[in-house]
């Protein structure tokens, strides 16, 4: 059973857009929607032609728009172009990623790649932590780990808020716990986090904490997220199970060196190339390592594209194959 510990989905706009308007204007303005969607797609073509164009200008001979060329523009690209497309993409793609990254598109591209079950993480602002738990996992029918994010209380409030806010969510369903500082906006002391690791700890609960540096506009502080801000939280917490997503993207040592002195933390695939997945199963062994993709913020094959990173990895069938994209995974989310 291949499991992808990580991914995102939207609330249907289009669909729940076309419906109202249907209703109120008739079919012409059906029609005007979907045209505006037939052009946000063309964007996202338009954008990932563009991308090829630029990377193979400034040295790096790109075959396709994906996770391995991606990886190869930050690597050897000149400095500035890989930031400079990367801030561009996220804007040009963020329409289409809302209009195309769906529910029933989720679970067609785990159809497609072969995937059974995939932990779907919200996202605040856009997919709310009631959306994921009411709509989109019962939708699921079985297939999708929610994940939440950040309750929507005051920066301000006090431990015990956040503690009965996480507890609620826990108690809602929620599977996991994210931490996303970028987007969340708070440090790493701030009590929100505590508050956190003291409810997954109290019922069982898994964290994913964002790791790296993503040049993306709207993030409210930017800046690559450090492993090592966060490691009192595992010292005091060890039985709380954490995946460190990413795997540090750019930077993945520090990510491996905290695997190495805590035996609690995993990592994942999602956003490092061939190359680096394999580099990182000689580092720190295969046992926490996870398969993820980050579907849909690339493309609509995200999934496809990042099992196929790891068989080019480890091989297609081989036990360290299957020990990521299986096993781990399955331990990681404690069976469920």
């Amino acid at each position: 059973m291949i499991i992808d510990t990580h991914a995102h989905a939207f609330p249907a706009f289009a669909k729940k857009a076309e419906a109202f308007v249907g209703q109120a204007l008739g079919e012409q303005a059906q029609s005007s929607l979907k045209a505006a969607g037939a052009v946000a797609s063309a964007l996202a073509r338009t954008f990932s032609v563009e991308a090829k164009r630029v990377a193979e200008r400034f040295g790096a001979k790109l075959p396709a728009v994906g996770i391995e060329s991606v990886a190869e523009l930050h690597a050897h690209g000149r400095p500035g172009v890989a930031t400079f497309v990367e801030q561009a993409g996220t804007l040009a793609l963020a329409l289409p990623i809302a209009l195309q990254g769906s529910v029933d598109a989720l679970l067609t591209s785990m159809n497609r790649a072969g995937i059974e079950r995939t932990v779907l993480i919200g996202s605040p602002g856009v997919a709310s932590n009631e959306w994921l738990l009411g709509e989109a996992v019962p939708q699921g029918a079985g297939r999708l780990v929610p994940v939440v994010t950040l309750p929507p209380l005051p920066k301000d409030a006090d431990k015990a808020k956040w503690v009965d806010a996480w507890d609620a969510l826990a108690t809602a369903g929620a599977a996991g716990f994210k931490i996303h500082p970028n987007m969340d906006g708070l440090g790493a002391q701030h009590v929100a986090w505590e508050a956190l690791f003291e409810v997954a700890a109290a019922r069982g609960v898994f964290v994913i904490l964002h790791t790296g540096c993503f040049h993306v506009p709207t993030y409210r502080v930017g800046g690559p997220v450090k492993v090592g801000e966060f490691e009192r939280y595992f010292a005091a917490f060890p039985g709380v199970r954490v995946c460190l997503a990413h795997m540090g993207r750019e930077e993945p040592e520090p990510v491996w060196s905290a695997l190495r002195r805590y035996p609690q933390l995993f990592t994942d695939t999602s956003w490092q190339p061939a190359e680096v997945v394999a580099r990182a199963v000689q580092e720190v062994g295969a046992d926490r390592i996870l398969l993820g993709s980050d579907w849909p913020l690339l493309h609509a094959d995200l999934q496809a594209d990042a099992l196929a990173v790891l068989r080019k990895a480890v091989g297609d069938g081989s036990e360290v194959f299957r020990a990521i994209a299986e096993e781990n995974p399955l331990r990681f989310l404690g069976g469920v």
